[in-house]
């Protein structure tokens, strides 16, 4: 069989002979062959040569420029599992396709990406190298037991191991107890460094440092003892209640702020002695009690007193004898007393017209001819004959006064026609109430509590009904006769609303009012200009005016006939709620003496007629303002004698009367209906009231 170069057989010459040749060594036939062995492998390296510059040129021609890029700068930057890949400067060539990226530098989290390159000739990606966590080495004092927080959460109690924290803002929070929690904002540097922080806690108590005389008083902060007197002791911060008590002695309180680790040292207390306990009675029970010039409750009572001092106490109670004790306690002790009260007696004479009629009072039967003598509280008198008009009447006997008191009845004609309506109005539309005549005494009698000498008594006839206004004049009334006039504001609060009474207006501002609604009624002006001022010309006419003195005390004290009263509420104290606007509880921070046990809810002046109105039916006779009224100001002599009728007070004078309480007064002087002040300037507690015969 025939064959090939190689040996193999020659399929195209299958039946060729083959012919046995000669045995030759094989060094010898491989001589010749050696120079076509050489020549194979320079093929064969430049072959492969050639593979490799065409692969490279495939890489060169397909591959794209990608820049990787760090912030901050890698220190190492690799693409591990990237076999094709040429680094170019900062750039690299590489296949389009998903590479997986390692980057490294020392601080920072190694970062392991994939990065997905594109066809774009030109690509840039970017990475941020994360930096590794800080350490926190924190050292505190107290060392032990502090509460540490990381941005609100919590990490241990000191001491602890150095706390990991990511690098940059944290807030820090430690809190042990009875210290100032420490709090600031720290900042990690990361990188795996570890800072040092030391914080020293601030004690959150200041040492209070206390002494007494006498010494040996009990602490009591916050109503814990503490030790006693002389004494330093730790207080947390903030505001605390002290007190110091010693046997015998009053309770001394104070109100302390702390500031922490600041001592404090308090000056040295003077403890007072202790008050004595005085348990008064009457019989009979009930009576009002004064202490000095403050009202002091109703019997019984218990009354505390300073030790060692004299103390007037006095006791009163409409229909008996006024009753005074001089009382002084020891430190601590206590003391019954019981006071009898004895009852009181004044003396009415009738006038009675016709002298036949029958007259009764408290309904029993009694000879008007006699002087009658009866216990000073209110007596309803009636007076009646067939054909008259039957007269009512109350009167308060006023023990060391005789009174005498005038009735007269009409005939069913006579009272027709000298009836009056009994409200009408003004022509700005105030109301007013018809007021019948009588006679009583004006002025106090000596040791009524509060009693001022110019309330001199004096007996007074009044024989002319007038019609007196319901209420104050207030300032929308006032503004349609002056529109320009405001109220003045009394520490800031104001006194010019619509409803409020009219303020800041003299005795001639109010004279001149009244004359304005005289002309617009067509009634002649009762006040006329002299020498500068006005004055009322006499007799007084029918026209509008302010009230006389003895017409105010007459339709304020006794209402008319209904009574005598020694305040606006009746004859007690303290007032009556709802029964005016005095200085009270709502003013204490305006006025500098006030009720604290009586509120009224109004600051200054209130709108008028929101208390309660008196039996005649008029509002704020008593608190709200003060009140102008017509007489010149004066201090009567003592007088027992013949009433004086229908008085209008002295011809001349520098200051006019001013009557009732206002929204500053809170002694018992000033609430009384017999109190008397004078002025000749307006006052943001003064305003008036009209009045006007009866036609």
């Amino acid at each position: 069989m025939a064959r090939l170069d190689d040996g193999s057989p020659d399929p195209a010459n299958p039946d060729e002979t083959i012919t046995p040749i000669a045995y030759r060594p094989i060094a010898a036939r491989a001589q010749p062959e050696q120079p076509r062995r050489r020549v194979d492998r320079r093929v064969a390296a430049i072959a492969s040569g050639a593979v490799v510059l065409a692969l490279m040129l495939w890489f060169t021609l397909t591959a794209v420029s990608v820049q990787i890029v760090t912030e901050p700068e890698a220190d190492d930057i690799d693409l591990p599992r990237t076999l094709l890949k040429l680094p170019l400067g900062d750039r690299v060539l590489l296949r389009p396709g998903e590479h997986r990226l390692r980057a490294e530098l020392e601080g920072y989290h190694t970062l392991e990406a994939t990065i997905d390159v594109g066809d774009e000739s030109s690509q840039t990606r970017r990475f941020e190298l994360r930096k590794l966590p800080g350490r926190l080495a924190l050292t505190t004092t107290p060392a032990e037991h502090a509460l540490v927080l990381v941005d609100g959460n919590e990490v241990g109690e000191t001491p602890v191991e150095p706390i990991e924290l990511e690098p940059g803002s944290h807030l820090l929070s430690i809190g042990a107890p009875r210290y100032v929690t420490f709090e600031a904002e720290i900042l990690i540097e990361g990188g795996g460094a570890e800072q040092d922080l030391r914080v020293d806690l601030v004690p959150a108590w200041a040492v209070v440092s206390i002494s007494s005389t006498p010494a040996g008083a009990t602490i009591r902060v916050d109503e814990r003892e503490t030790g006693t007197t002389p004494a330093s002791f730790d207080v947390l911060r903030g505001e605390h209640e002290v007190e110091l008590e010693l046997a015998g002695h009053k309770t001394w309180r104070a109100e302390l702020v702390v500031v922490a680790n600041t001592p404090m040292e308090l000056p040295q207390v003077q403890l007072e002695l202790a008050d004595g306990l005085l348990q008064l009675r009457s019989e009979p029970a009930g009576a009002q009690v004064t202490l000095g010039s403050e009202a002091a409750g109703r019997t019984p009572v218990d009354l505390e007193l300073a030790s060692g001092e004299t103390h007037v106490v006095t006791l009163f109670k409409p229909g008996y004898e006024l009753a005074s004790r001089r009382v002084t306690l020891a430190s601590g002790e206590e003391q019954a007393l019981t006071i009898r009260l004895a009852a009181r007696y004044g003396t009415i004479e009738l006038d009675v017209s016709p002298p036949d009629a029958e007259v009764r009072i408290g309904g029993r039967s009694v000879d008007a001819r006699k002087r009658q003598r009866l216990v000073a509280l209110p007596q309803r008198i009636r007076v009646a004959r067939a054909g008259y008009v039957t007269r009512n009447l109350t009167v308060t006997p006023r023990p060391g006064f005789s009174q005498r008191i005038r009735i007269e009845l009409l005939t069913v004609e006579q009272d027709a026609k000298a009836s009056n309506p009994r409200v009408t109005r003004a022509p700005d539309g105030q109301q007013l109430v018809l007021a019948d005549t009588g006679s009583f005494v004006m002025g106090s009698p000596r040791g009524e509590p509060g009693r001022r000498p110019n309330e001199t008594p004096r007996p007074v006839e009044l024989t002319r009904a007038f019609y007196v206004g319901v209420n104050e004049v207030t300032n929308a009334e006032f503004h349609k006769f002056r529109p320009e006039h405001r109220s003045l504001p009394y520490q800031g609060k104001r006194l010019d609303g619509d409803s409020l009474p009219v303020t800041s207006v003299d005795w001639n501002d109010a004279a001149r009012y009244c004359n304005w609604l005289s002309a617009r009624e067509g009634r002649t002006a009762v006040y006329v200009e002299r020498g500068g001022r006005l004055v009322a010309r006499p007799p007084l006419g029918a026209g509008y005016r302010l009230a006389t003195e003895a017409e105010w005390a007459w339709i304020a004290r006794f209402a008319g006939g209904h009574g005598a009263f020694r305040y606006p509420w009746g004859d007690e104290l303290p007032p009556v709620p709802g029964s005016g606007n005095y200085a009270d509880a709502s003013a204490s921070k305006l006025l500098s003496r006030t009720m604290s046990a009586y509120r009224d809810g109004f600051e200054v002046a209130a709108p008028v007629g929101r208390a309660k109105a008196n039996p005649l039916g008029l509002y704020d006779l008593g608190g709200n303002v003060a009140e102008w009224v017509q007489d010149y100001y004066t201090i009567y002599p003592a007088h027992s004698g013949t009433p004086a009728r229908d008085p209008i007070g002295p011809a001349d004078g520098e200051y006019r009367v001013i009557r009732g309480s206002s929204w500053k007064g809170w002694s018992v002087t000033q609430l009384r209906l017999a109190y008397r002040d004078y002025a000749s300037e307006g006052r943001v507690d003064v305003g008036f009231r009209i009045a006007r015969y009866a036609d």
